[in-house]
């Protein structure tokens, strides 16, 4: 199961509020009546358009069938939706959410083909795994059923659901999914929501504060890898450039190496599949100086818990001379995936993480009785995803000579790890994968 981000069509999608009150009003005046923005916001903007036009023959006592008014309305609904822009940075955050492993539906009160038409018109139907629509429920917005379906089409361990409509936002809480209130108009509401944001842009603050650790569990993993070109801007460009020339002149060194970047995951039951792709290193460290720039980049590292057959572990002290986390304990050993750990579609994290305990530990690798998947950790301070394992040896663990990254070990029971971890400083990952680790037993 994953977890599932919710967009609401009108409003939120494209830019349509004020188009549909035109086609609201401009219904009214067939008939020679005058619309409010009090009652389009009331009672219009929200539900389906079959419940529209009973509600205003019920109140305007309007003459022809509900059939009859149903085509009128849908006519000039469509003309709006024609005219419709999409709203300002929809496709980069459907984009963003996809590089975080959401699941990503719409539930509109409109009709499915014209939810399709919008998506097809802008480029977004590859990003949207599920539709709800108005043709699909008995009751619309300001009923949850819309909502309710999403979960039955979109299974996931938690929702959140952008909405601009008072009716929509009752709608989901009723669902008892979370709500960020896409308030470009600056308006009051009184029903209960979580966030509210402004601009697509402002919706990335509120996904890094929901990101669970564990983004993924896993008794097994698979990869698949993906041909994505990074499609960078003129601006962007010259900011990578000018970072890599300043990289150069601080270290004529340095080499332009090729990372694996974490590219989305799939959870299908036990197994977790890990999509990813292969860039330069000379876009992380842009991307890591410059994070205005949202390269979409997010580094594959792997990590494990040494339980050896005492069920002792190791924690290392990161030396002060180090640029992230210097001064903090960690799970050794951990380290980033080189390009030269992938082969035919597949990334080879096991044989990387034993290569990370041959280097990191001193031992060698032979001492390694099984190495057990946990799943995928997200590291939110530096944009990381963690392969996460338990690493089982057959040979009782000593304090390793010290090393450059390290500046000291800690051999302790693996019982009390978390306690330690609570009174040290310590790396959030490594913390994370202990605590899963003591829960599974080993």
């Amino acid at each position: 199961m994953q977890r599932v981000f919710i967009f609401d069509m009108d409003g939120v999608l494209i830019d349509s509020v004020n188009l549909m009150y035109d086609v609201y009003a401009g219904f009214l005046s067939e008939f020679g009546i005058t619309g409010t923005q009090a009652e389009f916001s009331a009672k219009i903007n929200g539900p389906k358009i079959e419940d529209i036009v009973v509600i205003l023959k019920n109140i305007y006592n309007l003459p022809e069938t509900p059939q009859q008014l149903f085509v009128r309305y849908d006519q000039r609904m469509k003309a709006a939706y024609a005219a419709a822009p999409v709203t300002p940075g929809v496709k980069e955050t459907m984009q963003l959410l996809k590089q975080r492993g959401y699941g990503i539906a719409v539930a509109s009160s409109s009709k499915k083909e014209n939810i399709l038409f919008i998506l097809e018109k802008h480029g977004l139907r590859q990003y949207v795994d599920a539709i709800a629509s108005g043709d699909d429920v008995p009751h619309a917005k300001p009923a949850p059923d819309i909502y309710l379906l999403v979960r039955k089409l979109l299974p996931g361990i938690s929702y959140l659901v952008l909405e601009d409509s008072d009716n929509g936002m009752r709608a989901a809480t009723g669902a008892g999914m979370e709500v960020i209130f896409f308030n470009g108009e600056k308006r009051k509401s009184t029903i209960n929501h979580a966030h509210e944001v402004k601009i697509m842009p402002e919706l990335e603050h509120i996904l890094d504060e929901n990101r669970s650790p564990f983004v993924g569990r896993a008794g097994t993993i698979t990869f698949h890898e993906q041909n994505k070109p990074l499609n960078l801007k003129p601006e962007q460009e010259l900011v990578v450039e000018q970072c890599w020339k300043d990289a150069q002149t601080r270290n004529p060194t340095i080499f332009d190496g090729k990372i694996v970047s974490y590219a989305g995951h799939a959870q299908d039951n036990s197994t977790l599949r890990i999509d990813y792709f292969i860039t330069s290193y000379k876009y992380e460290l842009a991307q890591l100086n410059n994070p205005h720039i949202h390269l979409g980049i997010f580094p594959l590292a792997v990590s494990g818990m040494i339980v050896d057959p005492q069920k002792n572990t190791l924690l290392g002290r990161r030396a002060e001379t180090v640029t992230q986390y210097s001064g903090r304990y960690e799970l050794a050993p951990s380290g980033g995936i080189s390009a030269d750990k992938t082969a035919q579609g597949t990334i080879l994290f096991k044989e990387q993480l034993a290569q990370e305990f041959g280097e990191e530990i001193g031992m060698s690798p032979s001492c390694i009785e099984s190495i057990t998947p946990l799943g995928l950790v997200f590291e939110k301070d530096y944009g990381v995803y963690v392969i996460a394992n338990i690493i089982t040896i057959h040979e009782p663990l000593a304090a390793p000579p010290l090393r450059k990254e390290y500046s000291a070990w800690k051999v302790l029971p693996c019982a009390d790890v978390p306690a330690f971890l609570r009174k040290n400083p310590a790396v959030p990952t490594s913390t994370t994968i202990a605590q899963a680790v003591l829960a599974s037993n080993p």
